[in-house]
């Protein structure tokens, strides 16, 4: 393709193609290239030195065809949960973004507060670290929509993060529930007047007790707790109704412990429009076929005629319920 002016690029895993080759290939095919934007993704195994690989694949960055020639600058991230390196253009040029913060990076950017713009990003991914050994990065996310944090946070959350009018949809997750999680998330809501979506999950862990319902905010409308990995009683999905979430919410995602937990959420939650629900005491299989499916026969007889209720057919153990 000779006359390509514009190049994006994501690799998938163990893909990796350094800046030498890069080079190679601009200079013998690209010859009229104009705006090359890339992001490569590479896991490391165990026994790999990352410090020494992130070194050398910035280096074979830092050619005069980089630096001088075409001017592309270019930043690589180092993730310790995934034990993952992403190198990408800047500025950055892509959707997502997924981050320890603060992050633990190398540039070939002569000036950290240059080219280090993210207003592409509306969907980001937020990991707090415990570790103080890092570079700062004078980066800003100031379009985000989507946001998943893993609590607790810290305080380099605001920085990056300077506004939330944008966010529409919150997922909330934490490896072991903490006493002080609801009070974070109660100071996230605050920040977020325009949020429709809130999800909270867990991760590593299985939680003991419910989620928190205590916290208030007066846009949101849906709520997905199944990741959580929770089993509602009907007790719990009583007191869900009540909470001021509860009162509001139009669309609900949750497991519950039995099938009567489901006519408790129906019957009351007034505002409810879509109950998404997997039940504990749901004996559906793969192989029964639709007419002999127990579960949704038994809430087709107890709930009216205009209610709507399937099977979901790739999730199989997923309830889809619309309430008239």
């Amino acid at each position: 393709m000779p006359n390509l002016c514009n190049l994006t690029v994501q690799t998938i895993n163990d893909i990796s193609v350094d800046g030498r080759q890069w080079e190679q290939i601009i200079r013998s095919h690209l010859i009229k290239l104009k705006r090359f934007r890339l992001k490569l993704t590479r896991k490391l195994v165990n026994n790999e030195n990352w410090q020494q690989y992130v070194d050398e694949l910035i280096s074979s960055f830092q050619s005069r065809f980089w630096l001088e020639e075409r001017r592309w600058f270019v930043q690589c991230d180092w993730d310790p949960d995934v034990a993952a390196i992403y190198l990408y253009t800047l500025p950055y040029a892509f959707d997502r973004f997924t981050a320890h913060f603060p992050l633990i990076f190398k540039s070939t950017c002569p000036h950290n507060k240059c080219h280090c713009s993210y207003d592409r990003v509306h969907r980001l991914k937020y990991i707090s670290s415990l570790s103080e050994d890092f570079n700062q990065c004078h980066i800003s996310f100031s379009n985000v929509q989507d946001l998943t944090i893993y609590l607790p946070i810290n305080d380099y959350l605001w920085m990056i993060v300077p506004k939330f009018h944008q966010l529409t949809s919150l997922c909330v997750a934490w490896y072991n529930y903490d006493k002080d999680f609801p009070s974070q998330l109660q100071l996230l809501l605050d920040r977020a007047t325009r949020l429709y979506s809130l999800s909270m999950e867990t991760w590593r862990s299985y939680p003991t007790q419910m989620a928190p319902f205590e916290i208030t905010h007066a846009s949101i409308r849906r709520l997905d707790f199944y990741n959580y990995h929770y089993h509602y009683n009907n007790e719990e999905c009583t007191i869900l109704s009540h909470s001021p979430l509860g009162m509001q919410c139009e669309v609900l995602r949750i497991s519950v412990d039995n099938r009567t937990c489901i006519l408790d959420l129906v019957n009351k939650m007034a505002n409810l429009h879509q109950l998404i629900v997997q039940c504990r005491d749901d004996k559906h299989t793969e192989q029964l076929t639709a007419s002999s499916d127990e579960l949704v026969e038994w809430l087709q007889h107890q709930l009216p005629s205009t209610y709507l209720i399937t099977r979901n057919i790739r999730l199989a153990n997923e309830i889809h319920l619309w309430v008239s």
